[in-house]
């Protein structure tokens, strides 16, 4: 008889090959759960929209200096650093029975309310501030919009994925990882895909629309917002109790930063640089009390670099 033939290798496949392959089994595991969250996190990366026509706007228009500018961003830049408040909101308090979708809502009107203010600062309809203030207003209420959104989206991400099968026996932990680890790379994939679709249609409209324009067909992203809080499953979430150290201390906080805002106190700004770092170090001393001190310690140094971070003037 003759001797078998060994089987021919196959050549391995290019990398090229190996990425779309990758991609298409990412595609794949996508669950019919995960798609309302990917879509907030595309709305939340194409809300880029605007930026173009916004920036072009503020110098042509509003003839803001570069320190009022960066004045503006440190203020605008407060509710990233309490987003721990947010947190602690949604997961504590419901709103209108819901701890989930009715945030999306929420969210999606502040940014329509922002987006709103802004078209019609830009339009000259709306004229109970002045064009600056405006420009302020409209500004805080997308940040709004989008910081609570943002805490929903984060929330929502390790919610979607099942800890039981369907006869109710625990799942394995390693499957539970495993879809863990894929939903938040597609939602990081998802917010990097609207900030790539609208990142020259950004600049084209920019040339071609009135500002006022720009703004209000900026609306359709809270409205992609809207559509996927509705299909959204709100599945029942153990509610927390209201931790007010936290809670109470945020709206301290915020309260102090609107009077700052509002009065000419000298080096307000500095003021409340020192204290949003003294309030995030005491929020996360509170939530970190059951961590190893080595935990404690990275999740600390983490934070501070964060911090320093957002409290950077983006240049604008």
């Amino acid at each position: 008889m003759a001797a078998p033939q060994a089987p021919t290798p196959q050549a391995p496949a290019s990398p090229l090959r190996q990425r779309l392959l990758g991609a298409v089994d990412l595609l794949r595991a996508i669950r019919r759960a995960w798609v309302p969250l990917l879509v907030v996190y595309f709305a939340y990366g194409a809300l880029g929209l605007i930026d173009i026509s916004r920036d072009f706007w503020v110098k042509e228009s509003l003839r803001l200096s570069p320190a009022d500018l960066a004045s503006l961003g440190v203020w605008l830049g407060l509710p990233w650093t309490i987003k721990m408040v947010f947190g602690q909101l949604v997961d504590s308090i419901p709103l209108a029975g819901s701890q989930r979708r009715s945030y999306l809502v929420l969210g999606a009107a502040l940014m329509a309310t922002g987006l709103l203010t802004l078209a019609g600062a830009a339009g000259g309809w709306l004229v109970f501030l002045s064009p600056g203030g405006l420009y302020m207003l409209g500004n805080l209420l997308l940040v709004l919009g989008t910081v609570l959104q943002d805490v929903v989206a984060d929330a929502m991400t390790t919610e979607v994925v099942p800890r039981t099968n369907p006869d109710g026996s625990a799942r394995d932990d390693t499957a539970v990882k495993t879809e863990l680890a894929t939903v938040q790379l597609l939602g990081r994939l998802a917010l990097s895909l609207g900030m790539l679709s609208v990142a020259g249609l950004s600049g084209w409209i920019a040339q071609f629309l009135a500002r006022e324009t720009v703004f209000l067909l900026g609306l359709v992203i809270p409205a992609i917002t809207l559509v996927a809080a509705l299909v959204a499953t709100d599945e029942a979430h153990e509610k927390q109790p209201p931790d007010w150290r936290i809670l109470g201390g945020g709206l301290a906080f915020g309260a102090t930063v609107i009077a700052l805002a509002l009065t000419e106190i000298p080096y307000a700004q500095e003021i409340v640089f020192v204290l949003s770092m003294t309030v995030i170090i005491r929020m996360l001393a509170l939530v970190t009390t059951d961590l190893s001190p080595d935990q404690r310690r990275a999740i600390l140094a983490t934070s501070i670099i964060i911090f320093a971070f957002r409290a950077t003037p983006s240049g604008r």
